[in-house]
């Protein structure tokens, strides 16, 4: 009887083991997804911010060449122009700094969102614990011995 204990104890623990296995796994799994959302957003914010500081150099350059082209055929030179050309250059980089201010911005809160990911994935982990092989041996022993203790005794002779 106390064998046959000590053998449950052991598959319990065993099924423990792959109950806490298999949770790792799709833990991992679930997080795995997770992060490559989250690369995939920030690349998405990188190539947007990208292509919007493209468009504002691009309208501010053809601003420029109008203004100049203008300025040429009006003969106008002088202080009014490079005022405008300055202008022009002023507006491009303040555009261009808030748009690298905001893609700062929205890679902070991914990071922040990793930050999660990697807190519910060991929460995940820590919902089913690992037996420990202290714990096991334990667990086993306390069987054995419950069952020596619940057999019956002997008759003496």
């Amino acid at each position: 009887m106390a064998v046959a204990m000590a053998s449950m104890a052991a598959l319990s623990a065993r099924a423990q083991e792959e109950v806490a296995d298999e949770n790792e796994k799709q833990a991992t799994a679930a997080a795995i997804s997770q992060y490559k959302n989250v690369e995939q957003r920030q690349n998405q914010e990188r190539e947007a911010t990208a292509m919007s500081i493209r468009s504002v150099v691009r309208e501010s350059q053809q601003a420029r060449g109008a203004l100049q082209a203008g300025a040429a055929g009006g003969g106008v030179a002088g202080n009014t122009i490079e005022s405008l050309y300055n202008d022009f250059e002023r507006q491009q980089a303040e555009n261009t700094a808030t748009k690298l201010h905001d893609l700062r911005a929205a890679e902070l809160d991914l990071a922040s969102q990793r930050l999660g990911i990697q807190a519910q994935q060991q929460d995940r982990f820590n919902a089913v614990p690992h037996q420990s092989p202290l714990g096991v041996g334990l667990q086993i022993a306390s069987a054995a011995i419950g069952g020596y203790n619940s057999a019956p005794a002997k008759p003496k002779a």
